[in-house]
Parts: C-alpha cells; sequence; structure tokens
C-alpha cells in the first residue's frame, strides 16, 4: 500500500502532462438534436411518436408470448400453468390501454400546454 502511494502521485501527474495538449487543442464539441424541437409540445409529439411504435412491439410480443404459454400449459393439462399464463395478460391488456389512453392524454396536454 505504501508504494501505490509513493508511485500514484508521479502516475497522475505524467497523465497530466501528456493530456493537456489535448485538452486544450481539443475542437469544440457540438451536439446535434435528434428530436429537432425547440419547445416543450414539439419534444412531447416527438418523444410519442418515436416511442409508440416501440410499445406496441413490446405490447404485441408480451401478448404473443402469454398466448403460446397459455396454449401450451391447456394442451399439457397444466391448471395452475393455465391460470399463470391467463395472468400474464391481463398486464399487457392495461398496458396496450395505457398506451392507446396516453397518446389521446398527451396530445390534450399538448394542446392545452400549446394555449400559453
Amino acid at each position: 500500500m505504501k508504494r501505490f502511494f509513493k508511485i500514484f502521485p508521479a502516475t497522475a501527474v505524467s497523465l497530466l502532462v501528456v493530456a493537456i495538449p489535448f485538452i486544450i487543442s481539443a475542437a469544440p464539441i457540438s451536439f446535434d438534436n435528434p428530436l429537432k424541437a425547440i419547445d416543450l409540445p414539439k419534444l412531447i409529439d416527438s418523444l410519442v411518436a418515436q416511442l409508440t411504435p416501440l410499445a406496441i412491439t413490446i405490447v404485441s410480443l408480451y401478448i404473443i408470448i402469454a398466448g403460446f404459454r397459455y396454449i401450451i400449459a391447456v394442451a399439457g393439462g397444466q391448471g395452475d400453468s393455465a391460470k399463470k399464463a391467463k395472468e400474464l395478460f391481463v398486464p399487457a391488456l392495461e398496458f396496450a390501454l395505457i398506451i392507446a389512453g396516453g397518446s389521446v392524454i398527451l396530445k390534450a396536454v399538448v394542446a392545452f400546454v400549446k394555449q400559453f
């Protein structure tokens, strides 16, 4: 441990000496706005437009997986597994309703915000 404290300051100083020219000559960093939004309503519209297809895909896959689990459980005669598979449908349908209702609610909020 004593050796670490003897070597660390020299290593840190040498790294700073090497890094300073790169830090000083670094070009300014700029990032392009991928959402192209300059105010809150446009930002919300852009986020909803980009995230809705992803959410719909996730819900669709979740419903398909729950359906396959239910079919396999019923075909195998496993009552407990069939009951658990049925319980998977409830969150999937809730999420689907949230997606459908959420876009309507967000459009209402954006319309309300645009008034001000």
